[in-house]
């Protein structure tokens, strides 16, 4: 038995190889987009739809309501809310939408998007039909949103989270997790702007999830306040050694932190129709060889191990047993070591076709493909060209 979350059900658009020739795939996990209502009308008119959508929709899909009044801690911005998944048991939610904001400058209706759980024509479907019920509100709210949160996976074919060890500049905290039958993961940055989850899957595309045994058990955890809450995991009977193994490098890139909190314009990530030209995360992942650990050791002598895959871990414990004294001789072994797992430019070079996957209408809502950096250097090129024959552009004949 293996816990849900570490088994991968859909395939990602293939963006070629690490240097180590690991094959890599990347689509989107997760999209929260916000947005404001045009005018009263149209709050109204929404709203309504909104109240009514679990009979408008429930030949098809399975509309239920949250109550958002329930949760412990501190309230979330939003009083009413209701998922959306595909009919069936153990079907996970594909959208999620809330609505009536508790606070002032907070957008006045969220949707939050899970393409990971379906294609792009599935997609496309619950789209059309939801804004059908909506009396065709949805596209015009959605066309003029912006992102708070977007969830980029990337999956490293036959590479283990314990091959090196991973960082993320800028970044501060780190922790280790494992989820209940799961499989060992990290996650540096926790609640930054950018931070990022490294934990092993197993790809299980190719098989029939939906006729594998499922079984639910309770996981008792903490709450917010401390109190003793009980909640749900998932386990699908499969073993990781009949599918390939994949690392998944989850970057969440999500709203900046301002004055207004979540879900405000002044904190978003980016406009949904300016998504496809969203500035690469990729870069600020930083990898290390494993003789990192050893040289590290030689150095100051050594002889305990640190039990995280982070470098800071490393660097922490070490700090701990000299004193605080590393300085400059850390830094070399850490330059020394660093090693490119991937191009992260050339990776990025697909991320136009990772927004197209989700469906014909989310990737016309965010505009055109943005050109290419070898499109950009040619264009470069001519300019210069021109100015060096002394042939002025249109834009320079006007002035």
């Amino acid at each position: 038995m293996l816990n849900v979350k570490n088994i991968k059900m859909n395939k990602g658009i293939p963006v070629g190889q690490t240097h180590g020739r690991y094959r890599m795939t990347m689509h989107i996990d997760w999209l929260t987009l916000v947005s404001d209502y045009k005018s009263d009308k149209e709050k109204d008119i929404f709203e309504a739809g909104f109240l009514l959508l679990e009979n408008k929709l429930k030949e098809e899909y399975k509309v239920t309501r949250r109550n958002m009044e329930k949760r412990s801690g501190k309230k979330p911005p939003y009083k009413n809310g209701l998922h959306i998944s595909e009919c069936g048991t153990g079907s996970p939610k594909l959208l999620s939408i809330y609505t009536s904001p508790r606070f002032k400058k907070v957008g006045g209706i969220s949707i939050q998007i899970h393409p990971q759980r379906t294609t792009g024509q599935g997609m496309d479907s619950l789209l059309n039909k939801l804004n059908a019920a909506l009396d065709g509100l949805l596209l015009p709210i959605l066309s003029r949103s912006w992102i708070t949160r977007v969830d980029i996976a990337l999956d490293i074919y036959g590479c283990k989270l314990d091959d090196y060890f991973w960082w993320l500049s800028w970044a501060i905290a780190y922790e280790d997790f494992c989820e209940p039958y799961g499989l060992p993961g990290l996650q540096i940055g926790k609640k930054s702007a950018l931070s990022v989850n490294i934990y092993e899957k197993v790809d299980a595309s190719d098989f029939k999830i939906q006729g594998l045994k499922r079984a639910l058990f309770h996981v008792f955890d903490k709450d917010n306040c401390g109190r003793d809450r009980k909640r749900k995991e998932q386990l699908i009977d499969l073993k990781k050694e009949q599918c390939p193994g994949v690392l998944r490098v989850e970057f969440r890139v999500q709203e900046k932190k301002n004055a207004y909190g979540k879900y405000s314009k002044a904190g978003k990530v980016v406009m949904l129709n300016s998504l496809k030209s969203m500035k690469n995360p990729l870069r600020r992942l930083k990898v290390y060889e494993r003789a990192l650990m050893s040289d590290m050791f030689n150095e100051w002598y050594k002889v305990g191990r640190p039990d995280t895959n982070s470098s800071k871990g490393l660097v922490n414990l070490l700090n701990r047993d000299t004193g605080g004294r590393l300085g400059r001789a850390a830094e070399r072994i850490f330059e020394r070591r660093e090693v490119e797992l991937f191009n992260a430019n050339e990776v990025w070079s697909s991320w136009s076709a990772c927004v197209d996957a989700m469906g014909e209408i989310l990737a016309g809502l965010t505009g055109k493909n943005p050109a290419s950096d070898e499109e950009k250097s040619q264009a470069k090129i001519e300019r210069k060209k021109r100015r060096l024959s002394g042939d002025r552009s249109r834009r320079e004949r006007r002035r």
